[in-house]
């Protein structure tokens, strides 16, 4: 039975339009493969931290010499780092803002970016340890990429490659604050999603 991890970081609810994207998303999947098992982060609702020293510490500690707090730490961290683990096909919702993702997506893949857990090091060069996982990226942006350049992208693509993920295919919902194309937007990026899935 396969998992699909949705990963939700918009701040506008159902209105978001990187949510309503995300979820055609997983309607593809859905219907393409009923049995699959679907688990949903909501960043919005999850309360990530930013990795600090004491976290970091924690996790070049080995678990066996970590106290409590050390554990509680790493705790989160490893909830989702074992949730990536687990997934077949990772969905990830963003809208672009100031040319990036919101904080709660770095902060989300500060945790599960991690040496030992989703990457190593082999004769000094890093190697992924997600392995047999896809990815679906859901980007809205509110202009088009012709004022706006597409930092997103190329910024998610190499994060989850460098842990293994490299089968990854991009669902673009421009312009969704632009007159000139905000009538289109979502439809253009469903009919991406009919071709990419």
């Amino acid at each position: 039975m396969s998992q699909i991890l949705w990963i939700q970081t918009s701040t506008r609810g159902e209105k978001s339009a990187s949510r309503q994207v995300g979820a055609k998303i997983i309607e593809k999947l859905q219907k393409n493969d009923p049995n699959a098992t679907l688990i949903e982060r909501d960043l919005q609702q999850t309360e990530i931290p930013h990795i600090n020293e004491f976290t970091l510490t924690a996790f070049y500690t080995p678990e066996e010499k970590r106290d409590e707090a050390q554990h509680r730490a790493v705790g989160l961290s490893d909830t989702l780092v074992s949730e990536v683990l687990a997934a077949d096909t990772l969905v990830i919702s963003t809208p672009m803002w100031n040319f990036s993702v919101p904080s709660v997506l770095k902060a989300w893949l500060d945790h599960v970016v991690r040496t030992g857990k989703t990457f190593t090091y082999t004769n000094g060069r890093p190697q992924g340890l997600v392995q047999n996982t896809r990815a679906i990226i859901a980007i809205s942006s509110g202009s088009a990429y012709t004022e706006t350049p597409d930092l997103v992208s190329p910024f998610l693509k190499a994060a989850l490659a460098f842990i293994g993920i490299k089968d990854t295919a991009i669902i673009h919902a421009q312009g969704v604050n632009d007159p000139r194309f905000s009538e289109t937007a979502l439809p253009n990026a469903f009919a991406q999603i009919e071709k990419a899935i």
